[in-house]
């Protein structure tokens, strides 16, 4: 569990405390981060952010998984938005794809994502 600190800039100006947090147990771990965007211009403006993913490594290599977020950035009918996600690992470098509302045509889109490790 580690505390993390953000500053906002933009449409907004803010602080962002938070807490980054996971746990595993052989191939199964969850992971989340969460923040609440405090907005210092309009207090009612605020809110809470939140990233979760709940996954599991069939190979050393493969990691699959259940994911959720709930963001202001994203404009949909849902609070909370849903899906399913993959990464795949080759020496320190991750490649992810993520599908949220896989379900509804209308709300679904997809957050791709490359890490590196030093």
């Amino acid at each position: 569990m580690t505390p993390i600190l953000g500053a906002v800039f933009s449409q907004k100006e803010g602080i962002a405390p938070g807490v980054e947090a996971a746990i595993g147990y052989g191939i199964v771990d969850f992971y989340t981060e969460t923040e609440y965007v405090r907005d210092l211009e309009v207090r009612e403006d605020s809110f809470t952010y939140s990233w979760n993913e709940l996954g599991f490594s069939p190979l050393k290599w493969l990691h699959l998984g259940l994911v959720t977020q709930r963001s202001m950035v994203y404009q949909s009918d849902r609070d909370i938005q849903r899906g399913v996600f993959a990464q795949v690992t080759y020496r320190k470098a991750m490649l992810g794809a993520y599908v949220f509302n896989p379900d509804d045509s209308d709300s679904r889109y997809r957050v791709f994502s490359l890490g590196a490790e030093f």
